[in-house]
């Protein structure tokens, strides 16, 4: 700045004026950058209002969002649609100059959770006890507990247990999982099958009736230990069955010998009855017939009499004619007076009786 002193001609100064004054604005003040959001953190899709905080009156800004996206608003609205952590950057400039605040790791978005779904499997599925089990979770939806019970009345929390089933049997195993937006629940029948290490089997068995009349009708019944998975069996009149518990009809009178063979994974074993049916022949209705001698000849006259019945009859009656009888087989009779006489024989077994009457069979002189 220039001044030139001005007076009146005098010796004495009386005043001056500014004159060629050449002046420059002052630089403003570069901005301090900073700024707040909300919220910070939350579900995708997470929409987030960030304001400007920054002093000494910036004119511009540039936001980066830390998602590759950017905004030159003062005070913008973004919304994150995927789940991560997001640094968030903003510089704010005025005619002074520029200030960049950086705030790291500055917005949190999350997947929002969905109801899971259960399932999983389970290895082995069946074997001997003692049989260890196990089991894998294979639910969706990000499960936070889990909840296990395997039908032989224990349960496990743990994702993906260990379980041993100890007795024969066959399990039905249930999953319950949970998550933030829910509980859901996976069940499968019957899914475990124990079975019990096999034993070689007893043969043993029992039949009813095991006398009687033929045709006999047996029923056999298997009592063998150890079950058996297959059977044999000999009737002892040359048939055989591989049935359980067979029916066999026998059809001739005679003794049988009765054999069962029982086999499964451990071995084999055979029980045999000797003469264990007996089958017996149905009587006949016996049919009477006899001879006598000598059949004439003088007082007294002494006559052995002779049966010579069929269908084996187990009783018999005579009558001499005289009024006399006897229930011998083969009677011997006196006849003391002369005459003739008329004899009879009836016989009798389980099916029937039957009477033989020859007339004046006897004569006596």
């Amino acid at each position: 700045m220039k001044v030139k002193l001005q007076t009146d001609g005098s010796d004495t100064a009386y005043g001056f004026k500014i004159d060629n004054v050449e002046t420059k604005p002052e630089k403003p003040t570069p901005p301090i950058a900073d700024f707040s959001a909300s919220p910070t953190s939350g579900n995708a899709p997470l929409k987030v209002t960030f304001t400007d905080k920054s002093s000494n009156s910036p004119t511009s800004w540039k936001w980066t969002f830390g998602d590759g996206k950017t905004s030159t608003e003062q005070n913008p609205v973004h919304t994150y649609t995927k789940a991560g952590t997001y640094t968030v950057v903003l510089t704010a400039s005025n005619a002074g100059g520029s200030n960049t605040v950086t705030k790291s790791k500055y917005i949190t978005v999350k997947t929002a959770p969905i109801k899971p779904v259960a399932a999983f499997s389970a290895t082995p599925t069946s074997g001997n006890a003692p049989l260890k089990v196990q089991f894998t979770d294979k639910s969706t939806g990000s499960p936070t507990s889990w909840k296990w019970t395997f039908g032989d009345g224990k349960t496990s929390t743990v994702k993906t247990p260990v379980h041993t089933y100890s007795k024969e049997g066959k399990y039905t195993v249930s999953l319950t999982v949970k998550n933030a937006a829910g509980t859901n629940t996976k069940t499968i029948k019957n899914y475990i099958t124990v079975k019990t290490v096999p034993i070689k089997p007893v043969a043993a068995f029992s039949a009813t009736p095991t006398s009687g009349k033929a045709p006999l009708k047996v029923q056999f019944t298997d009592k063998s230990t150890g079950s058996p998975t297959s059977w044999k069996w000999s009737f002892g009149d040359g048939k055989t069955s591989t049935v359980k518990t067979p029916v066999h009809t026998y059809s001739k009178e005679g003794k049988y010998t009765v054999s069962l063979t029982v086999k499964n994974a451990a071995g084999t074993n055979t029980k045999t009855i000797k003469n264990y049916i007996t089958v017996k022949t149905a009587p006949i209705k016996p049919v009477a017939s006899f001879s006598a001698t000598p059949t004439s000849g003088k007082a007294p006259l002494k006559v052995q009499f002779t049966d010579k019945s069929t269908g084996s009859p187990t009783s018999w009656k005579w009558s001499f004619g005289d009024g006399t009888y006897s229930i011998k087989k083969n009677p011997s009779y006196t006849y003391d007076e002369a005459g003739k006489y008329t004899v009879s024989l009836t016989v009798k077994n389980a099916a029937g009786t039957n009477t033989k009457t020859i007339k004046n069979y006897i004569v006596v002189k």
